[in-house]
């Protein structure tokens, strides 16, 4: 919820942009509340999906990212052929269509057990677990008493050596945990930076122009 809020504020600022500067803040904006969206659904979607269901869903999850940037780029076609300031403002604003569809969505989606769990709300954990494990199951069936002991073990485990940010950033915290982190941060760096942002927004003009001037010369 906080992620799409921060997503709205950013389009909005951008649909009343009247300057470049106030563009460049609205996409940074925007892209902090994408990267807190992006960096938390897969791990809520992993703690609240069966093991078999799992791959299944991440699938799901990027043929759902594959036709959100269809749909923005036909968007962006279609208005484009619109008068004045709405060809640009529009799709821009649409944003806030899908921030408004998982604000109406999110309090029907469960708590993550492992959360729950956490945060010492281990009846809510139970009765979650329950209902995602269906097959009319309840909070004390067996294998969902099993799945909160393995999960409650797990946390327990996690909480046995607490670290704070500042000793996690300066390599005091666990053996290899700062390496994994700047693995994964220079992965998502290295995603953006191989050439894929330049094919999404600049394929008419890399593909068609300099082409075409290509043959020609």
């Amino acid at each position: 919820m906080l992620g799409s809020t921060i997503i709205a504020i950013g389009a909005i600022i951008q649909t009343a942009c009247w300057s470049v500067p106030q563009m460049y803040v609205g996409r940074i904006v925007a892209g902090l509340g994408t990267g807190m969206n992006t960096a938390t659904a897969g791990v809520w979607q992993s703690e609240t999906s069966k093991m078999s269901s799992r791959g299944k869903l991440v699938i799901i999850q990027m043929a759902n990212c594959i036709t959100g940037f269809s749909i923005s780029n036909w968007l962006t076609l279609g208005f484009s052929f619109a008068p004045r300031d709405i060809a640009w403002r529009f799709p821009l604003a649409f944003q806030i269509f899908f921030t408004l569809c998982i604000y109406m969505l999110c309090p029907f989606l469960p708590d993550s057990p492992r959360l729950l769990i956490r945060k010492g709300k281990y009846d809510e954990a139970r009765e979650v677990l329950a209902a995602l494990e269906g097959n009319g199951a309840t909070p004390e069936s067996g294998l969902v008493q099993t799945q909160f002991a393995v999960i409650k073990d797990i946390l327990d485990r996690e909480h046995v050596n607490t670290y704070s940010w500042w000793q996690l950033i300066t390599g005091r915290g666990p053996p290899g945990l700062l390496r994994r982190m700047i693995l994964g941060a220079w992965m998502q760096a290295m995603n953006q930076v191989s050439g894929i942002n330049v094919t999404s927004y600049y394929m008419r003009s890399v593909a068609f122009e300099k082409c075409s001037e290509a043959f020609e010369n």
